[in-house]
């Protein structure tokens, strides 16, 4: 077999065990990774906390985004605030205003995540305080 020959079947032979793709497809996705919370702000105004999110997912299509807030204890528990964004694209840019008054004065910490289609959770954005007053 010349050496033509035997590059041919080695990658035959690699196509085949799936480690040369040919071809690609957007429903042929492999990598399964979780989606990437890219960039978030938080505001405070009169009229309530303005929210900027930016995520996305390499893979999958990110099926929503969660905004909670928490009590700021050593504890975070349950939290006492979630809304959720319906997305279902692979890229989410959100930019909203929370009303949080209904909330008893105190202090508290939000946070922003995302979830795909797959289920795979994005890591946190990272927790701002803010304090609700009497």
């Amino acid at each position: 077999m010349t050496g033509v020959g035997v590059m041919a079947m080695a990658a035959a032979m690699l196509w085949y065990l799936g480690a040369i793709p040919i071809g690609s497809d957007d429903n042929d996705r492999v990598t399964n990774t979780a989606p990437v919370i890219n960039s978030w702000s938080v505001i405070n105004s009169v009229n309530g906390m303005m929210i900027r999110i930016n995520a996305s997912d390499m893979d999958n299509d990110i099926s929503n985004v969660y905004i909670e807030a928490y009590a700021n204890t050593t504890q975070l528990g349950s939290p006492v605030f979630e809304k959720v964004y319906w997305v279902n694209q692979s890229n989410a840019n959100i930019t909203d205003i929370l009303i949080l008054g209904n909330l008893p004065a105190g202090n508290y910490i939000i946070e922003a995540h995302a979830v795909d289609e797959a289920g795979k959770e994005s890591n946190s954005s990272g927790f701002r305080e803010f304090t609700v007053p009497p």
